[in-house]
């Protein structure tokens, strides 16, 4: 609140704003190789990493794999695990520059654009979540690798079943999806 001071001027308490090092210093950082540690900087900036629910030690300490959602095995980055975070814009191309990554899960985000294709690079990946995020309308061209699975009333989840789907010269419009040789859904966009 205000206070009064000797003065007869009135100064105004604030709370405390926090401070993002948006020029952070990767050459600190000792536990993951510089690359590494530059691809999550971008990713953090990218994303509005200082409007994320959760972002506890991002570009604050000289340990990435101690930010909130970073683990790291054998000195590089293996997962990536953001859900429900309020992360919004387009995913940068950098992503594909964590060649350990075996898990990212960015869930229920706000994420737009379309999917980097440089995620292809990331041979290590074995769990991909960015489900309730992406528009399926701005996969790029090519070849995409689809996962799914159900997940039943007790929560427990379905084997994945993986098919490859191609995307042709024709923007998407809608898609759908069967079970026993009934559509079950089907989504179409304006």
């Amino acid at each position: 609140g205000d206070a009064q001071l000797g003065d007869g001027t009135t100064s105004t308490r604030r709370s405390p704003v926090a401070v993002w090092r948006l020029d952070y210093d990767c050459a600190s950082v000792t536990e993951i190789p510089p690359s590494e540690c530059r691809t999550l900087v971008t990713f953090f900036e990218a994303t509005n990493g200082p409007l994320w629910r959760a972002h506890t030690d991002w570009l604050r300490t000289a340990t990435p794999c101690s930010w909130q959602g970073v683990a790291c095995e054998a000195g590089h980055v293996s997962q990536l695990s953001l859900p429900a975070n309020h992360l919004v814009d387009a995913l940068p191309a950098a992503l594909g520059d964590l060649p350990g990554l075996q898990r990212l899960d960015l869930s229920t985000n706000q994420l737009t654009g379309p999917v980097p294709v440089t995620l292809g690079q990331l041979t290590a990946l074995q769990h991909l979540d960015l489900s309730a995020n992406l528009d399926a309308t701005a996969l790029p061209l090519g070849l995409h690798q689809v996962t799914i699975r159900s997940k039943d009333e007790r929560g427990e989840w379905s084997v994945p079943y993986t098919t490859v789907i191609t995307r042709g010269g024709g923007r998407i419009t809608g898609y759908e999806y069967w079970i026993d040789d009934q559509v079950a859904d089907r989504v179409m966009n304006p």
